[in-house]
């Protein structure tokens, strides 16, 4: 049974029933703001891509023909990896074309086709595992923000986000982590719609998983993203517990663009690596809503088999600073927890159980502090 708790309120609100406050409390992002100028040009790069030379490129290799044999195929996206230096100078490292491969049980697996940039040669072809990051009460812990303007709920445009990579591993008590299912904790910023039964994600974060055997567990940490219902797509760089991260997910009618269109970027700020997703076409999302969560990923038929959630992995303090732009009238970035918006919470219960504790919101940061894997 999982809690649902609304801050100023106790239904989920309209989108017209909201009284804004007057005072605007933009953000300053010292770090990721020095950096702008770098991801523009980053997704400037990307919007001249030969898309189609790219996707031909990738379909036409004799590897991708063969991985792809008895399924059924599904374009996914494409995205880009980057190095940035410490003055945020960006390397175009790589294009990544993603496929989706079905069988009659639903989705099975990615295919990831990384061509080099001058779109010449095709560099490696790889499997990715699916797993889903969806909407749920039992999965979600953290705050969703919406903003308010004239008395009426507002769209949000843009959902930033930074954090530490937490420190997973096998719950002490509790479900196990053996392989099939295995534990998982992952963190993520993004806008939603705001509809549970229907429901269009567009996000990015990072994920930790646990697989144990009868005598050791390994971890492993992976940065994603995706445009939920759609699966997620899992960037090809390393992330390490402690690394500083930094999400990005903006619909390109902050910055003058189509409102259908969105671009993502997903940073490891300490190593530089850089992920970023231009111009992807998502018309069926209308961002009401900036989740701000922690969340415990939902089975495939791959992983977690047999489960509908992932079970929940012990994890290390999650503090998470964010921030949501829209107009309000004036349009700005604003921190999460500031007198221009409202929020709700979800809590994470299972089994009767408090799976992760939601700490307040101050100053846009709040903490997510893991209680028990019981129940999950």
């Amino acid at each position: 049974m999982a809690m649902l708790v609304f801050m100023g309120g106790t239904a989920l609100p309209a989108m017209s029933s909201l009284v804004p406050n007057s005072t605007n409390n933009d953000v300053a992002y010292a770090s990721s703001e020095a950096c702008a100028a770098a991801v523009q040009s980053m997704h400037s790069k990307a919007k001249s891509l030969d898309t189609v030379k790219a996707i031909s490129l990738a379909t036409q290799n004799d590897e991708f023909k063969s991985k792809i044999q008895g399924y059924k195929l599904a374009f996914n996206s494409i995205f880009n990896e980057w190095q940035t230096d410490a003055n945020c100078n960006p390397i175009w490292l790589d294009v990544g074309v993603a496929y989706t491969l079905s069988n009659d049980t639903g989705a099975v697996k990615n295919i990831v086709v990384t061509l080099n940039p001058t779109l010449t040669k095709v560099m490696n072809v790889t499997e990715q595992r699916i797993k889903y990051f969806d909407i749920s009460s039992p999965n979600w812990a953290g705050y969703i923000v919406y903003g308010t303007s004239s008395g009426s709920q507002v769209e949000s445009y843009e959902a930033k986000g930074s954090w530490n990579q937490p420190t997973v591993s096998s719950p002490p008590s509790g479900p196990n982590c053996v392989p099939q299912p295995t534990c998982d904790a992952a963190t993520w910023p993004g806008l939603w719609d705001g509809s549970t039964s229907n429901a269009h994600i567009a996000q990015a974060g990072t994920d930790g998983q646990v697989s144990c055997s009868r005598f050791s567990c390994s971890e492993t940490y992976q940065a994603w993203y995706e445009f939920f219902p759609n699966a997620p797509v899992f960037c090809s760089y390393t992330v390490n517990p402690g690394d500083a991260m930094s999400s990005d997910v903006v619909n390109e009618y902050k910055n003058g663009g189509s409102n259908t269109l969105y671009d993502i970027t997903m940073k490891d700020v300490t190593t530089g690596n850089t992920c970023t997703v231009t111009a992807y076409s998502f018309p069926s999302l209308t961002p009401w809503y900036s989740p701000f969560i922690v969340e415990r990923a939902t089975g495939s038929t791959t992983e977690c088999f047999g489960y509908t959630y992932c079970h929940l992995a012990k994890f290390t303090s999650d503090t998470i600073t964010g921030s949501s732009w829209y107009c309000n009238p004036t349009c700005g970035s604003y921190q999460i927890g500031s007198s221009t918006s409202k929020n709700f919470q979800y809590i994470m219960q299972n089994g009767g159980y408090t799976n992760v504790n939601n700490g307040a919101i101050s100053g846009g940061t709040f903490t997510e502090t893991w209680s028990t894997s019981q129940g999950t």
